[in-house]
């Protein structure tokens, strides 16, 4: 058992003994206060932030959601919201996927097709590198000549971004394998 799987555990007994009730439309109310709890985290799911044992645990809903009206979560699984929307915790809309499925599926629904997705942290995980990236100013050939010619130590960094037009960074980046990996003895 993972400590998410523990969490999920401690928030379904806060349900079962009363303290907050899950509705299927996606709705979570406080008994306390008889109004709907969650915040929306920074990674854009509502988040509900129980206290236990002196510190704050959170549990992201819409695992609850799927957890207590559904079932465990398979090992290796995430939890999907199936139109995209991830304050969408209706009980219909969620469903269990790979984290590779996860990621196909938000592609096929456009989900990373906007200029915010393209700079979010989760998209920077998942974007085309090298010449495919979107930003890209060179291409694989061009990065391959930059890293060969560095390599033979007959040229400057700073030489390489004038005749590239690129900035010092770029080539620096590149001649180190950080960017434009997985070409000419780069590893990926």
């Amino acid at each position: 058992m993972n400590e998410n799987d523990n969490k999920l555990d401690l928030a379904i007994k806060k349900v079962e003994n009363g303290e907050y009730k899950l509705y299927l439309d996606g709705r979570c109310k406080s008994r306390r206060s008889n109004k709907c709890v969650g915040a929306i985290s920074s990674s854009g799911y509502y988040a509900l932030s129980i206290w236990h044992q002196k510190k704050d645990v959170v549990v992201y809903l819409h695992r609850l959601f799927y957890r207590y009206f559904k079932g465990p979560i398979p090992k290796g699984f995430t939890v999907n919201h199936i139109d995209g929307n991830k304050l969408n915790n209706n009980i219909n809309n969620l469903e269990t996927m790979t984290l590779e499925g996860n990621i196909r599926h938000a592609h096929a629904i456009g989900l990373y097709d906007t200029p915010a997705a393209k700079q979010s942290h989760i998209a920077r995980g998942l974007r085309r590198r090298g010449e495919n990236s979107p930003v890209a100013k060179l291409t694989n050939k061009q990065a391959a000549d930059i890293r060969e010619a560095y390599k033979q130590g007959d040229v400057y960094q700073c030489n390489l971004a004038e005749q590239y037009g690129v900035d010092p960074s770029t080539i620096s980046l590149i001649v180190a394998g950080k960017i434009y990996k997985g070409i000419e003895g780069g590893d990926q």
